[in-house]
């Protein structure tokens, strides 16, 4: 998986938690209609974590 492709997968997965407390999470296709794989998907949001980090730290 490119650079590019993390970052735009990391600002497409939407999370978020259901009324009993469940999280749920939803990931997109690739543009081009494949599926990602597991180790991009854990890449993805690992990069995701860690741009929420330094964005928290910056306050």
């Amino acid at each position: 998986m490119t650079n590019e492709e993390k970052i735009w997968l990391a600002r497409h997965i939407e999370s978020g938690e259901l009324e009993d407390g469940t999280p749920w999470i939803a990931i997109p296709n690739r543009p081009d209609g494949h599926k990602w794989t597991a180790d991009e998907i854990a890449d993805a949001l690992e990069y995701r974590g860690d741009l929420e980090e330094k964005n928290h730290d910056s306050l």
